[in-house]
């Protein structure tokens, strides 16, 4: 249907001005981490359970005070049916 097009076309168009003039920043690991568990309405315990990981240590990536080691990002990520990679720190030039 030709109307359905038109508004998948427009839909397209909005999402690339958006991207160009609106961009939102990546947020850091800690900070995604926190997000998406406020999304899912999960806590850090049920997370802990989940990803085989100690209480403390979910805390501590929620909050900052600990970086991600490459086993926790691929154990988090996999719960949230995400890339291990989106819990690197981000550099400057990216």
């Amino acid at each position: 249907d030709g109307k359905q097009a038109y508004l998948d076309a427009l839909s397209d168009l909005v999402i690339v001005y958006e991207q160009e003039h609106h961009a939102v920043a990546p947020l850091p690991p800690h900070q995604l981490l926190a997000q998406m568990l406020e999304e899912r309405g999960m806590s850090q315990a049920e997370l802990a359970r989940t990803a085989g990981l100690a209480k403390a240590t979910v805390s501590d990536l929620a909050t900052g005070k600990r970086l991600f080691t490459v086993k926790q990002m691929h154990a988090v990520a996999s719960i949230f049916g995400l890339p291990g990679a989106v819990f690197l720190p981000k550099t400057a030039n990216q």
